[in-house]
């Protein structure tokens, strides 16, 4: 994605329903094309963990919300053939570390891969695995893996490899590279890997890094030593990511999604701040080395998700990501349709973060496309604020 990129999100459910053939997949990036986008993100691993595509080392998902496309068309390499037709750049998306839907209780994590789901730390202040938690102590309805077991990575890197080289997309976006929440993992692989690196045993686990006591989170000691390693734990993944994409598809613009909020990414184990911006002076939790475990300086795109709750641009949030970035990478904010209760409020949002940030994620085609008046808004922001940089 460009500096000014304007560009929309295709989630899974949608390649199947309402773009579910060649036919009707060219008519919606047709559409989205001539409204004045400039990129299309397209969603190739949703967050149940198989996978929207032919592939060699991921179970391909079948349906989606009910709706099944033509068994042996290949959804991604139609989007990024067409899409380029059409003029616009294709992103290809990836769940990274979800693998699984509690709500349906499917995925790899509750097939053949329960040993990879995350071990949370319940409302009780009990370690347990997120499978074993009932539907109202859960944080999420995503079945998220444990970043930190090698097999989880290695898979997740074998999907990645096998996108970048055989699509060459023009970007390839890492959705939820992170741990479920504040609560994850502490399972014991976890903290194994936490005490190697640490040098020395946790003499209480959990509760020197991090206890729960009728739902209150009560850090420990060790918690701001556990905030360093994690964000390491993740950054060095990332880096792994980069290496493989750059190796089979050089081209290819690596992208990541964080909370836009510099403590809510923190918690799930991201550092999206410049590595010259230093935590400490906001942030008691932060260490001296915190700052150098960021995954900026790692990918040519940082796409800050806002608040959900947050019915109207906050150019605050905006300014201040763009403030501890410090421009060593690509700011491409995400908003999400269904955060507005009607179309002013949406294209007033559209307008300020494009004035603010120069640039926006549209989340997502599904939404946009069953509601004219938010599509026509945006038509007018993308009328009024011509491209400063050219596609």
């Amino acid at each position: 994605m460009a500096v000014s990129a304007r560009a929309v999100w295709i989630g899974t459910q949608a390649l199947f329903d309402s773009l579910g053939s060649p036919e009707r997949l060219r008519a919606g990036l047709t559409r989205i094309a001539a409204s004045g986008f400039t990129d299309v993100v397209v969603e190739i691993k949703p967050y149940g963990g198989d996978v929207a595509y032919p592939s060699r080392v991921a179970t391909r998902l079948t349906t989606s919300g009910g709706f099944t496309p033509l068994p042996d068309w290949d959804i991604a390499e139609d989007a990024v053939r067409v899409g380029r037709e059409l003029g616009l750049r294709v992103h290809l998306a990836l769940n990274v570390f979800a693998d699984g839907d509690h709500a349906r209780r499917s995925g790899p994590i509750y097939g053949l891969h329960r040993t990879w789901a995350t071990t949370v730390i319940d409302p009780d202040g009990i370690t347990r695995s997120s499978l074993r938690l009932a539907s109202p102590d859960r944080m999420t309805d995503v079945a998220y893996a444990n970043p930190v077991r090698p097999d989880v990575r290695n898979q997740a890197l074998a999907i990645v490899a096998e996108v970048a080289g055989r699509y060459r997309p023009d970007g390839l976006l890492l959705d939820r590279v992170r741990f479920e929440s504040r609560a994850s993992d502490f399972s014991p692989e976890t903290r194994e890997a936490f005490e190697q690196w640490l040098r020395v045993p946790v003499a209480n686990w959990p509760s020197d890094v991090l206890a729960r006591s009728e739902g209150r989170f009560l850090p420990g000691p060790l918690y701001p030593k556990w905030l360093e390693w994690r964000a390491l734990s993740l950054r060095t993944f990332v880096e792994a990511t980069r290496h493989l994409v750059r190796g089979v598809s050089p081209t290819t613009a690596l992208g990541l999604t964080a909370p836009a909020d510099y403590a809510a990414a923190a918690d799930v184990g991201i550092n999206w701040g410049a590595v010259a911006y230093d935590p400490q002076a906001d942030y008691s939790w932060a260490t001296p080395m915190y700052r150098e475990k960021s995954v900026t300086g790692l990918v040519d795109v940082l796409v800050p998700e806002m608040p959900v709750a947050l019915a109207h641009a906050d150019t605050v949030l905006l300014r201040t990501v763009a403030a501890r970035v410090q421009g060593t990478t690509r700011v491409v904010p995400s908003i999400q349709v269904r955060a507005f209760p009607d179309a002013v409020a949406f294209e007033a949002a559209v307008r300020a973060t494009l004035r603010t940030s120069g640039a926006v994620l549209v989340s997502d085609y599904s939404e946009l496309a069953r509601r004219s008046d938010f599509w026509n808004a945006l038509n007018r922001s993308f009328a009024d604020q011509p491209l400063s940089v050219a596609r």
